[in-house]
């Protein structure tokens, strides 16, 4: 089975950034993000959040708070 890099490995790897790295910025283990990454887990909104501002993403931040709004964040003047 030959594995086809997510969106989110590519841009962690174009970064030059460790997995255990960005785990650990979003708070999560390393195992957990390699399953996120390799598409054998689905992450809830609050794990993508955290990893997309991990990963300097802003913009999939904001589009996160739009979509699913977090209730344990304030939310932000438009």
């Amino acid at each position: 089975m030959s594995e086809k890099p997510t969106p989110l490995r590519t841009i962690r790897v174009a970064q030059n950034r460790t997995l255990r790295d960005v785990a650990r910025l979003a708070g999560i283990s390393p195992s957990s993000l390699s399953e996120i990454e390799r598409g054998e887990r689905e992450p809830g909104a609050r794990t993508l959040r955290a990893i997309c501002a991990a990963l300097g993403l802003k913009d999939a931040v904001k589009l996160l708070d739009a979509l699913v709004p977090d209730p344990k964040r304030p939310s932000s003047p438009a």
